[in-house]
Parts: structure tokens; C-alpha cells; sequence
């Protein structure tokens, strides 16, 4: 049984280090976005969205993307209820993006 154990989780150590490095760049993001206004955060929106039309990917967006909720959350709801950098769509870890049009 512990050798089918490991066999089905050796992917798990690449997923994690993926999540603990995205972790590391929202952190660090952090001061930035804390001190931006609630219009600038709106903004940042429509600037996501040009940016993934001039070609940049979704993991690219992620670190700023989930930066910027995560603060918009914290100000509305008065806590910070989004403590870990996963990937909330789905399920899926960086990497492994499924746009609607792709189900």
C-alpha cells in the first residue's frame, strides 16, 4: 500500500513548490497593493484584461491578480480571509488553467 501511496502523490512535492513560490510573490506584493486606493484597485481590472489580449498568460497575471482580490477582500470584509496562494478556479494549480471556452 505505501509504495501505491507514493506513486499517487509523487506529483504532489511539484504542485506545492509551485504554490509556495506564487505564496512568495503575492506576499511581497503585498505593501503595494495595501497602499493603492479602492478606485486604483478597480482599475486594475481593465489593465488585467488588456494585458492578457497583448499576450501575456494567466500564471503571469496570477501573483497581481490574486494581490489585488485578496486586498479588496480584506477591505471589504474587514478580515484577510484569503491566507494561501492557490489557484481558486477549478481546482487547478498555476499552470493548469481551463479558460470556459475549454470545457
Amino acid at each position: 500500500m505505501r509504495v501505491l501511496d507514493k506513486i499517487l502523490r509523487a506529483g504532489e512535492g511539484k504542485v506545492l513548490r509551485k504554490l509556495k513560490a506564487l505564496s512568495v510573490q503575492v506576499n511581497a506584493l503585498e505593501a503595494d497593493f495595501r497602499a493603492m486606493s479602492d478606485e486604483e484597485l478597480r482599475d486594475l481590472t481593465p489593465e488585467f484584461r488588456a494585458r492578457l489580449e497583448k499576450g501575456e498568460t494567466l500564471d503571469d497575471l496570477l501573483p497581481e491578480a490574486f494581490a489585488a482580490v485578496r486586498e479588496a477582500a480584506t477591505r471589504t470584509l474587514g478580515q484577510r480571509h484569503l491566507r494561501r496562494a492557490g489557484h481558486g478556479r477549478c481546482g487547478t494549480a498555476p499552470g493548469q488553467h481551463r479558460r470556459d471556452e475549454d470545457r
